[in-house]
């Protein structure tokens, strides 16, 4: 019974301790999850198997960024640099590097953190086994390579 009040009293503690934030945009109250603060700060929301981006300038406006006008978008709020939004994909990931890189040249100290990082790992693999998924009438083994 001790140990229950004591995870109960922990839960009671960490819910409200959440990644998300509230914003408001259009009248809508949305959750979001911030992934680059800076100048610029880039914050998504998944929602329905479809992501919302969404920009916030210094002056505490938030954009959200649409599907047919978001180049147009970018290249307004990056116009005090050279950068160019023309090979910005419109992901999660693209639209991050693309933050990260503006934050980066107006800010010398800023630290890009890469959280979409895929890795690939090759592996060989090799051994004998009697495949039991083709015929095999006298169960004799074969060798098996792969990666």
């Amino acid at each position: 019974m001790k140990y229950l009040s004591l995870i109960l009293v922990c839960l009671c503690f960490t819910l409200p301790l959440s990644s998300q934030e509230q914003i408001v945009i259009e009248g809508e109250t949305v959750d979001v999850i911030t992934e680059a603060n800076g100048k610029l700060d880039f914050l998504y929301k998944l929602e329905d198997r479809t992501y919302r981006y969404f920009i916030r300038k210094e002056d505490n406006t938030i954009i959200e960024l649409k599907g047919d006008e978001y180049k147009e978008q970018l290249a307004r709020l990056v116009s005090d640099t050279n950068l160019s939004p023309e090979k910005v994909k419109f992901t999660k990931t693209g639209l991050k590097k693309f933050v990260d890189a503006y934050n980066k040249k107006r800010d010398v100290n800023y630290q890009i953190t890469d959280t979409s990082r895929v890795e690939f790992w090759l592996m060989p693999f090799a051994g004998i086994t009697n495949n039991p998924f083709i015929t095999n009438e006298t169960n004799s083994l074969f060798g098996q390579l792969g990666a």
